[in-house]
């Protein structure tokens, strides 16, 4: 019992402490920094920048499309949806290696604001996800039934998606996948890696079309994949990346009603995939960076005899950020 009560008494100091204003703030950062210290990678390959803060944004130019084909009643039909091009801004704060990406507003080039985006992103040298959502009820698009075009009115359906991409490095001790794509880690000589990913995501549109038309659908699948990226350093201050990561459909729960109210489930074929490819250039300063960003995700799903879905999502971005 007295060792007890000696020990609360040597412990209740220290507990007071990090009750005062402050304090918390202080324990936090204390392990921040030994996290650093630890220096779980290959330092002649990868640099931890020693500014604590890093403050950056992005400009980004996006293009997503829908295409879906199915067939009822012996009539073939084709719908595309598109949603143009629109901008998008982003921003990001990092703190120790700890950052927090959101981006919230569309700025659509000739058009009214529609649309709705948000997303949450973390980048590791091991591991890491991106979570997106965007809710629009600015798609445009086209149908063929039986042959016979028909435009589709925007102003009748609505498309709300969800996206969540995560991955695993391999060779996380000198390959740095946040230097390509969240600059919280420097690349300082090349080297690449074999990369693991699985995906999730959730797609509904509604729609409210004359009869004929798809009236909605859902697109719902989990994918596993496996690809390789590279980073080429270039005179020391430049960083080529380059990543491609095929993945296969590994559960599938699309299905769609159309103009009989029925429901069909998009079948699961072998071929099911989807895919990511992408480039990025980088440029690093003692205190600042300048990078461009491309990405391109493709994802085919059922089987065009029945119900078949193509989702395309294109991203160029400008980016830019400062250390201290």
């Amino acid at each position: 019992m007295k060792k007890l009560l000696l020990a609360l008494m040597l412990l209740l100091p220290a507990g007071i402490s990090y009750s005062q204003p402050g304090g918390l703030l202080r324990l936090i950062d204390g392990y921040l920094i030994r996290r650093q210290q630890e220096q779980p990678f290959d330092t002649a390959y990868i640099l931890k920048p020693q500014e604590k803060w890093l403050v950056g944004t992005a400009t980004n130019l996006s293009h997503n499309a829908v295409h879906a084909y199915w067939k009822e009643n012996g009539i073939r039909y084709s719908q595309r949806f598109d949603q143009g091009h629109f901008f998008s801004q982003n921003v990001r704060v990092g703190y120790r290696g700890i950052s927090l990406s959101i981006s919230l507003a569309k700025l659509w080039v000739g058009k009214p604001f529609e649309d709705l985006s948000l997303s949450y992103s973390c980048f590791g040298n091991s591991w890491g996800f991106d979570w997106y959502y965007l809710h629009s009820g600015s798609f445009r698009g086209t149908s063929l039934i039986d042959g016979v075009k028909v435009l589709l009115d925007g102003t009748l359906f609505e498309n709300q998606s969800m996206n969540l991409d995560t991955y695993y490095v391999f060779n996380n001790k000198k390959f740095s996948m946040p230097a390509a794509i969240s600059q919280g880690y420097i690349q300082k000589r090349s080297a690449g890696s074999i990369i693991l990913t699985m995906s999730g995501n959730l797609t509904v549109q509604a729609t409210d079309q004359d009869p004929g038309q798809l009236t909605n659908y859902m697109t719902s699948y989990v994918s596993l994949g496996c690809g390789y990226g590279y980073n080429f350093v270039v005179r020391k201050h430049w960083l080529i990346h380059s990543s491609v990561t095929p993945s296969i459909i590994l559960l599938d729960l699309s299905k769609q009603t159309g103009e009989s109210n029925v429901e069909v489930n998009n079948p699961l074929k072998p071929l099911d995939f989807c895919g990511t490819a992408t480039l990025a250039a980088i440029y690093n300063a003692d205190h600042y960076y300048l990078g461009v960003h491309l990405v391109n995700h493709g994802t085919f799903l059922g089987d065009y005899n029945s119900f078949q879905t193509d989702i395309t999502r294109l991203q160029a971005s400008v980016k830019f950020g400062y250390r201290f």
